[in-house]
């Protein structure tokens, strides 16, 4: 602090030295020679004691409770009056016959200690006194955490003993702050190191000169003026603000602005001091977090359009006015990239919004089959490439880019990329023509989630144009393995989509008010989450790619079961016989999937009868199939099969419409009365469940489909969840998580759901990274992994670290699953398995469950 008044000496024990300056201010300003003053540390112990009395004399110095213990300040005008006061005696010797105690409260409202002072004679207390030492009570507590903050940081650094040295570090600890006095006019009389670090001015600059070069130019950005908050502080003791504040070179900041009046003992005004602190990062942080609410809103809007399904192109539109206007850009748009004739990667504006006042450069060729090689923008064509963002005020950009961007007027921009299943499809770009800006890396995270939903959508509408077109294609030449795995990867895709929706939506959910008018739009997107999870059903059914809940079966009696609805479905005039053998060997199946393979077999057989004289004939039999069965059709492997065939004499097939007969959308009824489906889905249910379909038939000689399953042992029992045993104690433990999702969507959710819970999570986004995270991390509690992965799969790298790490325990995460053998044990690991889409709440039930289950036994391939 540079002053025009000498500065007071600093000693080593912060509590002792602001004792006796309180001491000294006390008497001084009180005009008592009986002044004791006492600091206590957390623990109650005296830290300090300052006291112009004889220690034998001083109040409390018996173990007396002090009669401010309350924490409010006592005055007492004669003792003689007070004779229940254990202290009096005391007193007495001492020669005190009033007195007042003072609490020394700190910064978090803890009892420090107390300031007493006395006076020889009875003695009214005015309240200007009472304030008074209040005050200087208050100065006194701050000087001690100040200086004890101080002597805490000089502690650090050992080396550092000596009082000038300790001195620097006292000035640097308050670096921080500006710190400066000024009189009653506004002229500084003080200027600390921290005024000179925050405001740019050396102290020869600005002592004895008024404080409005401080203020910004614009009236609207300065706030309360300096002269409104020395008049605020002459009324009412201090005053506060917050505004812009501008340093030497010009440069505005965020300060947070004290200003407290100075008075004498007479209460005559003297001066005031002031505190400034520059609070720019808390302010952009907290505009930061603003936007980003903002952006987050524009997310779920887009998430609730996509959801509805309404038209693409006004759909898109509106999606880019929201997320234009939250983030504060005057134009927003995306480029989608393509291929030349010659294969050279080309980009686009595809879609587009300009804010009010902004041209369209919608029809701009500039912008139209833009090469960015060779148009001087090879960065983004790497940087985005990978996943990157390009962003900041266009000035920066090399001059290659800002050749065009200056001709269109551009000053800022961020460039998100999107990517869709295939790789990267294009970016969203967001820029600024009015003015310079930097996005903080708060509101590029969201425009990430945006960019990462856009590219979820954009993958959803490709897969269902490209489903669409499938299904008109596969009517001449596709195959049902190719449409299985496109239904299934859109499942994926679908339940990737909806985890992070139903996620995000739910976690805004939470911060949001039971009566806040928003919560009915988020509930609106989590039903549109339901509906589309519904559709994910289906998809995954029709790929052959769903979650099984096998059984042992007797397919006779399942057959027989199903017989009077099989009956009502053909209608009684066709007879329907049924021939079940004699000690059939069970099966492991999905009852509700057999029924459904029956169902389909016997619509079609009815669909081929003639009008009159049609039969349809079911038979259950065991099979032996030898090496040299002309059934195995050099595919099943030569064993014990259960046969279920159903045979018809109808119309029969010829051998091309028997080779597509398994196809889906294949049809030999006129348009409009069928599907193409039902022998499909038979296909797929039959194949994912172990077995083998075949079809036999010739032209007028009927047709008989065959159904073959592999046995299982009669004793061998379906596997069924364990009952969890699970402990009372919902809540983490601090538990290591080890994460691994290769959808960044999905992992971020889940890496913000579990950190919320307060477990520790590792991340990691395939399987290879896992293994090399846990090499570097060592043992976790949990591992939580996706069950479909590139590379390696979830089983895969559970089974690499159980190798390491016997005990392990995992939850596994999958909207779908190809690994048969998961999904064949899936009865017995049903309680640590997580289906998605989930809630943030499924997930963390899940992970303490698993973790809690003191019955847990580690999972294998062999179930």
């Amino acid at each position: 602090m540079v002053s025009t008044k000498a500065a007071p000496e600093i000693s080593a024990n912060p509590a002792h030295s602001a004792a006796m300056r309180l001491v000294h201010l006390a008497g001084r300003t009180m005009g008592s020679d009986l002044v004791f003053v006492e600091f206590r540390g957390p623990d109650g112990m005296v830290q300090a004691r300052g006291s112009s009395i004889p220690e034998r004399w001083r109040p409390y110095a018996h173990g007396q409770t002090p009669i401010s213990a309350g924490r409010a300040t006592v005055f007492v005008e004669d003792t003689a009056d007070k004779e229940e006061l254990g202290h009096v005696p005391a007193l007495a010797e001492a020669g005190a016959r009033a007195f007042v105690e003072v609490p020394l409260t700190g910064t978090t409202g803890a009892h420090l200690g107390l300031l007493w002072v006395g006076a020889p004679h009875p003695r009214k207390w005015p309240v200007e006194d009472l304030r008074t030492l209040e005050q200087l009570a208050a100065g006194a507590v701050a000087e001690a955490e100040l200086r004890l903050e101080v002597q805490q940081r000089i502690e650090i650094e050992s080396a550092l003993r000596d009082s000038e040295e300790s001195f620097r570090l006292l000035v640097e600890a308050v670096q921080d702050y500006a710190i400066f006095m000024t009189d009653p006019d506004g002229l500084i009389v003080s200027w600390n190191q921290g005024a000179e670090r925050i405001f740019g001015y050396a102290d020869q600059e600005v002592l004895l000169g008024p404080t409005t070069c401080f203020q910004p130019e614009k009236e609207s950005a300065r706030g309360r003026s300096d002269q409104d908050l020395r008049a605020a502080a002459a009324e009412s003791g201090q005053a506060e603000d917050e505004a812009w504040r501008v340093r030497r070179d010009g440069t505005p900041f965020w300060a947070k602005v004290s200003v407290t009046a100075l008075r004498d003992m007479r209460s005559r005004l003297v001066g005031y001091s002031v505190v400034v602190r520059d609070l720019t990062e808390r302010k952009e942080a907290q505009d930061a977090l603003t936007e980003r609410d903002a952006v987050l809103e524009a997310v779920s809007f887009a998430a609730d359009r996509f959801l509805k399904r309404i038209d693409w192109s006004e759909m898109l539109h509106q999606v880019l006015a929201r997320l234009g206007t939250a983030a504060g850009a005057t134009r927003v748009y995306i480029f989608q990239n393509h291929y030349s004739s010659d294969d050279r990667l080309l980009t686009s504006q595809r879609f587009e919004w300009c804010g009010p006042d902004i041209p369209t450069q919608q029809a701009n060729p500039e912008l139209q089959n833009l090469d960015l090689a060779k148009g001087g923008f090879k960065r983004w064509e790497v940087v985005l490439g990978r996943g990157d963002l390009v962003h900041g005020p266009v000035r920066e950009f090399p001059p290659s880019e800002r050749v065009l961007l200056e001709r269109l007027g551009v000053q800022s921009l961020a460039l998100v990329p999107i990517f869709e299943a295939d790789g990267w499809w294009g970016f969203l770009g967001l820029e600024d023509t009015r003015s310079e800006r930097t996005w903080s890396n708060v509101v590029l995270d969201v425009l990430r989630t945006a960019a990462d939903t856009l590219g979820n959508a954009i993958a959803r509408r490709d897969a269902e144009s490209a489903l669409e077109q499938s299904e008109a294609g596969l009517r001449q030449k596709g195959k049902l393995e190719a449409v299985g795995r496109l239904a299934g990867g859109i499942a994926h895709d679908f339940n990737n989509l909806l985890t992070a929706i139903r996620g995000n939506v739910d976690l805004l959910l939470k911060d949001f008010p039971e009566d806040d008018p928003r919560r009915a739009d988020l509930e609106e997107v989590l039903a549109g989450a339901s509906r589309a999870t519904d559709l994910t059903r289906q998809l995954l059914a029709f790929g052959r790619q769903q979650v099984l809940r096998p059984q042992v079966l007797d397919l006779g009696e399942v057959t027989a079961d199903f017989a009077r609805l099989l009956h009502r479905m053909i209608g009684q005039d066709v007879p329907l016989q049924i021939h079940a053998g004699e000690e059939l060997w069970p099966v492991r199946a999905d009852r509700t999937q057999i029924e459904q393979v029956l169902m389909n077999l016997v619509i079609n057989a009815r669909h081929a009868l003639p009008e009159q004289g049609g039969r349809i004939e079911i038979r259950v039999f065991n099979a032996q199939l030898e090496p040299s069965d002309p059934r195995r059709r050099n595919v099943m492997r030569p064993g014990r099969y259960l046969c279920l065939s159903v045979t018809d004499n109808g119309c029969g097939m010829s051998e091309d419409v028997k080779a597509r007969v398994f196809e889906p959308f294949f049809t030999t009824k006129p348009q409009g009365e069928g599907t193409g489906l039902g022998l499909a889905t038979a296909y797929g249910i039959v194949k994912q469940s172990g077995g083998y379909i075949w079809v036999d038939s010739a032209p007028g000689a009927g047709s008989t489909f065959s159904v073959y399953l592999p046995p299982v042992e009669a004793s061998q029992p379906t596997p069924t969840p364990k009952e969890a045993v699970v402990a009372e104690t919902p809540d983490s433990k601090g538990e290591t998580i080890l994460l691994v999702e290769d959808e960044s969507v999905v992992r971020r959710l889940a890496h913000r759901v579990l950190t919320r819970a307060g477990y520790k999570v590792v991340e990691a986004e395939n399987g290879p990274e896992a293994l090399a995270r846990y090499e570097e991390h060592g043992r976790v509690d949990l591992l939580v992994t996706d069950m479909v992965m590139p590379e390696m799969g979830g089983r895969e790298v559970a089974e690499s670290i159980a190798a390491r790490q016997p005990d392990l325990r995992v939850v596994y995460m999958s909207g779908y699953t190809a690994d048969e053998v998961f999904r064949q044990a899936l009865p017995a690991a049903r309680n640590r398995f997580l289906q998605k889409p989930f809630a943030p709440d499924d997930l963390t039930a899940k992970v303490r469950e698993v973790l809690d289950d003191q019955a847990y036994e580690p999972w294998t391939a062999s179930g």
